[in-house]
């Protein structure tokens, strides 16, 4: 799919589901269509990135998936509804697009309003320890080293049972602080995103409910975040990775996004 084509056909998706939220039903009720933004938003970034050159778009749209899960996290809280499986850490992945965006203060928003604590209904042990650690780091770097942190590795590990992880060599390897091993398991991870995306490329078609597929096919948020990760910790690679553009590496500085989300608040408080 043209990615042109694919970013017009994101902008009327995100339209609409932002439309679907001007109501006053309970957040449970929106919850679907916030997790659809948080999709929407950064495959339209990408497209921005690569379609437009534009950096600027490319951030404030990574900003808004994280202002669209802040966003449920915030109303859950208000309204109780602690027991939907839209709450699980993995079933978003708002956490990194804030990280590459360099909206530090929304990923600790996001991060301190989750719950940490893992439901089976809600998703995999094994992501959710991921994005536990994540989440921790986010909260405060001195976890990475920490006991707690290679405690949280090591139960990965164990969920895993074997099974080869390029996420688990990640954390490993940020936790020990160890370049080389870094730079192996970032690799391994962008490796496993290419058969990823080649397998999926196979099966799809052209239609509007794959849009956000192709500029994720192009771009790894994740991968970005991680690289992210090791820089705060001096031991990112810096030469240059497939699916890691070099503009989208060295976002720094805060940028003002309109919240819109609190915007619908506002209009709803009025009606």
């Amino acid at each position: 799919m043209d990615l042109t084509h694919a970013q017009g056909i994101l902008v009327d998706d995100i339209r609409t589901r932002m439309s679907y939220l001007v109501s006053p039903l309970p957040i449970r009720r929106k919850a679907e269509n916030l997790r659809d933004l948080t999709r929407l938003f950064p495959a339209l970034a990408i497209c921005k990135l690569l379609v437009d050159a534009d950096v600027v778009k490319f951030r404030e749209n990574l900003t808004r998936s994280g202002q669209a899960r802040r966003h449920y996290l915030r109303k859950s809280r208000e309204e109780r509804n602690l027991d939907d499986r839209f709450l699980g850490l993995s079933r978003v992945q708002s956490i990194f697009d804030v990280v590459v965006a360099d909206a530090m203060e929304l990923a600790t928003d996001i991060a301190s309003w989750s719950i940490d604590q893992w439901h089976a209904a809600w998703e995999y042990e094994d992501d959710f320890c991921y994005y536990l650690f994540v989440h921790r780091l986010i909260l405060d770097t001195r976890f990475v080293g920490s006991t707690d942190a290679a405690a949280l590795v090591a139960r990965l590990e164990k969920v895993l049972d074997g099974q080869p992880s390029a996420r688990l060599r990640l954390c490993r390897a940020l936790n020990a602080r160890e370049r080389g091993d870094f730079r192996g398991a970032f690799e391994a991870f962008l490796d496993e995103h290419r058969t990823v995306m080649d397998a999926k490329r196979i099966r799809i078609t052209e239609y509007t409910a794959e849009a956000a597929f192709w500029p994720t096919s192009f771009v790894s948020i994740e991968g970005l975040a991680w690289l992210r990760f090791g820089e705060m910790f001096g031991i990112a690679p810096t030469d240059q990775f497939a699916f890691c553009p070099t503009d989208a590496r060295d976002l720094r500085g805060s940028v003002i996004v309109p919240d819109l989300f609190e915007s619908l608040d506002e209009a709803l408080r009025e009606t």
